[in-house]
């Protein structure tokens, strides 16, 4: 007899889903969302992956070496003499050969090789500041980089809002001309408003990606899309009078970098008035007299004649290189100070600019928009008027966030001037 074996019937769909969650469970993960970019990521970007601090760093390590090249002493000089020799008669061959062998060396005198690694030590201290001055001004370009993206990222959602806005007025005039209660050329006017606020936004959005370009490249990444910054546009800092400003001036790169060559030129300058001591060259030998097959020992010395007349040019020009280092210095301070009053001045006019349009300005331009559409709800203010509040709004936005990204930038430029870098944060 032939026994038959039932199985539960599962549906097609029932097989599925076990299946589908097994696959759910096995794909990977979709990637992250890369995080947005601060002004901290920017700089150390900039910083890491810049060609020219990477030459700098090159050139220093070279001027390293040169300075342990510049202290070394004069070397020992090993000469062998062969005299009497491959003449005629009886100085035919090597019978009558008298043989030397001797040592010298140079013997500096005025300590020269000090002087000279001490000149070697303070070039090394101007390539280090040339290092510095380049690393806080790829630093401050790349905030200046980050705060013209980040101002125009709040370009494109200030124009967005714009635009939204327009398309709801829009909508609200199309359903009072469907009921009767507004005249086609309202439409018009709305749809037109409408391109307008389009077209602004098309352009910011084109702006935007010109500046993050631009990012990109100030980090030394052309190819690399920096995609969304972090970072708070209208973040004040505390005021600081121009008196403090100013005593913190002496960290600016440049003066930094000549104070060090004003070091080179006095280092210089005591090596110059060094070579007016004459050197001497002390040697010692032993020479072999071939005829009696004696030794003798040889002793010499060499003196350069009228070495403190030839030295006089030089110290002369020395002197005056080292005499004016420091006139270049104090010149330099000048400028930078009245740069920095400068700076300090617009740096303030900003600020205040900035604060009336936030505390004043724009809420009272949007207290203004938000009356005239209800107005307009009800019949009591025309399309027009809505419009002039609506263009006054947004013009009270646009110079927000121009005066907060003239007030980043000239902060910026504070900092570097005074040799410092950008915040490393959201503030700048």
């Amino acid at each position: 007899m032939t026994r038959t074996t039932s199985r539960p019937y599962r549906h097609p769909r029932l097989l599925r889903a076990p299946l589908l969650a097994a696959l759910l469970l096995a794909a990977p993960p979709p990637p992250a969302a890369a995080a947005p970019l601060t002004l901290s990521a920017a700089i150390q970007r900039a910083l890491a992956g810049h060609p020219e601090i990477a030459s700098a760093e090159l050139n220093l390590r070279a001027e390293r070496a040169r300075r342990d090249e510049l202290a070394r002493t004069s070397p020992w000089i090993l000469s062998a003499e062969l005299e009497n020799v491959a003449g005629s008669g009886e100085f035919t061959g090597l019978d009558r050969a008298e043989t030397t062998v001797a040592v010298s060396k140079l013997l500096e005198r005025g300590d020269k090789p000090q002087l000279r690694q001490e000149m070697g030590d303070a070039a090394v201290g101007v390539s280090n500041a040339r290092h510095e001055a380049l690393r806080v001004a790829v630093a401050s370009h790349a905030a200046d980089a980050f705060m013209t993206t980040l101002a125009a990222q709040r370009r494109v959602q200030v124009s967005g809002e714009s635009r939204r806005l327009a398309e709801t007025i829009r909508d609200t005039v199309q359903r009072r001309v469907d009921v009767g209660r507004s005249a086609e050329a309202e439409l018009a006017t709305a749809d037109i408003s409408l391109a307008r606020a389009r077209s602004i936004e098309r352009r910011a959005a084109s702006a935007l990606q010109i500046a993050r370009r631009n990012l990109a490249a100030a980090m030394a990444a052309p190819e690399t899309d920096p995609g969304t910054l972090s970072g708070d546009l209208f973040a004040l800092l505390p005021g600081a009078d121009f008196a403090a400003l100013a005593a913190r001036l002496d960290a600016n790169p440049e003066l930094a970098r000549l104070r060090q060559e004003q070091l080179v030129r006095a280092a210089q300058q005591r090596l110059a008035r060094a070579e007016r001591r004459t050197d001497l060259t002390l040697g010692a030998g032993v020479r072999r007299l071939a005829e009696s097959d004696d030794t003798a020992l040889l002793l010499s010395v060499s003196v350069p004649l009228g070495q403190r007349r030839r030295a006089e040019p030089v110290t002369a020009a020395a002197d005056a290189r080292a005499d004016a280092a420091p006139l270049m210095q104090q010149a330099r301070r000048l400028e930078l100070r009245a740069e920095l009053f400068d700076l300090a001045g617009s740096l303030d006019a900003a600020a205040d600019d900035l604060r009336v349009l936030q505390e004043e300005i724009v809420p009272l331009a949007e207290r203004a928009v938000n009356l005239y559409e209800r107005g307009f709800e009800r019949g009591r203010y025309s399309l027009f008027e809505l419009n002039a509040a609506q263009q006054t709004l947004l013009e009270a936005r646009r110079d927000a966030i121009d005066r907060a990204y003239d007030y980043q930038r000239l902060a910026i430029r504070i900092r570097g001037l005074l040799g410092e870098m950008p915040h490393q944060g959201a503030r700048p």
